[in-house]
């Protein structure tokens, strides 16, 4: 399969795992400005082995080669990350060659935003945020990448509301887990907390409760309560019974892909977002969308530490079999080919796929 992909301005971990699993795939792929996308994946995974040495195998073309071989490839990949500026049109870079292509029947749109459609917080959300509004602020408008909605035929967005679904054929494609996340650090069937809460930040979501609501909560468990780095985070997780997760930026974040390869039961706030594939709450998962509901759950099943240990493997079998980053592009081929059917999962769209 011959396959031209189109890179963004700047790394952005949805697009990166696609792009990695495409190399895995066997495909031949053709893309440019390629060493700059490495160097700040280097840069802002310092000490994480997250697989950069496949993209080696990609082969790096100048713009008018990259023109060249879209007129017979299979499929152009465009692989979308926040914009230089939110006073831009598109994700920059290279993506001015797609009118050039013009072959938006092959096209096929990565879009990992979050907030906006260009990954910046509109004015509207920054106010939300700076008066600590509880609201869903998430879908923020301009929320649809109307450049590339143009100009590709297969849109996929990391944060799919069913409206996006419904009205514009965007097709929901969430943070994938990814392998190299899976640490093999021998997760103990007796572990030094019941539960780990740790957050970058608490401006979004259910966090601010969450955190204050577990400071109860530790008074009947063992719950550490704190942000820890990457490196202690993973340490932490696999010593935990359980791990909490609340909306980030957008509704998926990486922080539940951690947990959940790691074999740990999965605490998590309900998206509201779609998700091929979902997790199912009490058996692989355990969600809650209110901070009653949270409380409710965690007396519930750190009660119960042998349920947790069950959950939490359930969890990584159904990560396995659906939702690590080879299986997110098994899926979007399943779309295009109509393996997967968008109807019976998503429901009615009146967009003519």
């Amino acid at each position: 399969m011959k396959i031209v992909v189109i890179l963004p301005c700047r790394e952005e971990f949805l697009a990166f795992e696609i792009l990695k699993s495409l190399v895995k795939h066997g495909a031949e792929i053709y893309c440019s400005s390629l060493e700059i996308i490495k160097n700040m994946l280097i840069l802002s995974n310092q000490g994480l082995e997250i697989g950069i040495e496949n993209l080696e195998k990609c082969k790096i073309c100048n713009d008018f080669e990259i023109v060249e071989h879209s007129k017979d490839a299979d499929l152009i990949f465009a692989l979308g990350s926040r914009y230089n500026s939110a006073s831009y049109s598109n994700c920059g870079n290279k993506f001015f060659l797609l009118d050039e292509i013009n072959r938006p029947e092959k096209t096929i749109f990565i879009d990992g935003s979050e907030w906006t459609a260009s990954g910046w917080k509109n004015s509207y959300q920054e106010k939300c945020i700076k008066e600590g509004v509880k609201k869903n602020f998430y879908r923020g408008e301009p929320w649809i990448d109307n450049f590339m909605r143009d100009r590709a035929r297969w849109y996929f967005k990391r944060e799919t509301y069913l409206q996006d679904y419904q009205q514009y054929g965007i097709i929901p494609l969430p943070y994938p887990n990814r392998i190299e996340d899976n640490k093999k650090l021998n997760t103990k069937k007796t572990r030094k907390y019941d539960l780990l809460v740790s957050f970058g930040q608490i401006q979004t979501g259910l966090r601010s409760e969450i955190v204050s609501a577990s400071e109860l909560i530790a008074k009947r468990f063992k719950v550490l309560n704190s942000f820890t780095d990457n490196n202690n985070f993973f340490s932490n997780i696999v010593n935990s019974y359980a791990v909490v997760d609340a909306w980030g930026a957008g509704n998926c974040n990486v922080r539940s892909q951690m947990v959940q390869i790691n074999s740990i039961a999965l605490i998590r706030q309900k998206w509201e977002i779609l998700c091929p594939y979902p997790f199912i709450d009490g058996e692989n998962i355990i969600e809650y969308a209110n901070i009653q509901e949270y409380k409710e759950k965690c007396d519930h099943y750190l009660s119960n530490k042998e349920l947790l240990i069950e959950i939490g493997n359930k969890g990584f079998e159904h990560s396995m079999n659906f939702h690590i980053s080879e299986k997110r592009l098994e899926y979007i081929f399943a779309v295009i080919d109509g393996g997967f059917n968008l109807k019976e999962n998503f429901g009615s769209s009146s967009y003519n796929f």
